[in-house]
């Protein structure tokens, strides 16, 4: 029965030591996908929309103060794509539009189309 038990004992400890050592190749990914190692950035002129102005801004579960936001670069192209859907008065599409390259959410990406329509 000792030996079972040792044995038992050696499956979990080489378990242990699978389960960390994927938990740590997991943060190595992400930390290399936050340092640039993802998708590549547009480069070229950008719109810094503004963080609303009052009140809260959600993100994901969290809600963060207005004033801590930065502002959101859009690049250029997107925002000329934007103008024109809007002359078209396809509003919705503009919405879309903004919330598929910039990952906001639909409440936002209106804020930003509206921001847009106000700017010259």
């Amino acid at each position: 029965m000792g030996r079972q038990a040792g044995m038992g004992l050696l499956l979990m400890l080489l378990a242990l030591i699978a389960a960390v050592t994927l938990l740590g190749a997991g943060v190595y990914v992400l930390d290399l996908l936050q340092r640039g190692g993802g998708p590549p950035r547009v480069t070229g002129p950008v719109y810094r929309v503004p963080p609303p102005e009052s009140g809260e801004t959600q993100v994901g579960g969290y809600s963060l103060l207005a004033g801590d936001a930065e502002p959101l670069e859009i690049p250029e192209a997107t925002v000329t794509r934007v103008r024109q859907l809007l002359a078209e008065d396809r509003d919705s599409d503009a919405v879309w539009l903004v919330r598929a390259h910039t990952g906001v959410d639909t409440h936002e990406a209106g804020r930003i189309v509206h921001w847009i329509r106000t700017q010259s």
